[in-house]
C-alpha cells in the first residue's frame, strides 16, 4: 500500500464525519479507532524502524535484549528507536 504519514493523515481527514454513534457504542468505537490508527502509523515506518518501535515502545524492552534479537548493536537499536519515535510523534 506504500503508506506514509501524509497519506495516512489525509485519509483520516477524509474519513471524518459529523455523525456520531450512540453513547453506548462510543467507547468501543474509540478503542477500535485507537488500534486502527496505531496500526496505520506503524505501517508508515519502514521495517527496521517498525520493529525497533514495537520492541522498544510497545513491548518496553531496553538494553541488550532487542539488540540481540535483531543482531545489531545496542547503540544502533537506540538510534532506530529514536528515529521511529520522532517519526510517530511528528
Amino acid at each position: 500500500m506504500h503508506l506514509n504519514f501524509q497519506r495516512f493523515a489525509d485519509d483520516l481527514v477524509e474519513g471524518l464525519s459529523s455523525d456520531g454513534p450512540a453513547d453506548s457504542e462510543r467507547s468501543l468505537l474509540v478503542e477500535e479507532v485507537k488500534i486502527g490508527c496505531t496500526l496505520g502509523m506503524l505501517q508508515c515506518l519502514d521495517r527496521s524502524h517498525r520493529v525497533a518501535y514495537v520492541l522498544g515502545e510497545i513491548l518496553d524492552l531496553s538494553g541488550l535484549e532487542p539488540a540481540d534479537a535483531l543482531d545489531i548493536s545496542p547503540e544502533l537499536f537506540r538510534k532506530r528507536l529514536q528515529h521511529a519515535r520522532a517519526a510517530i510523534e511528528s
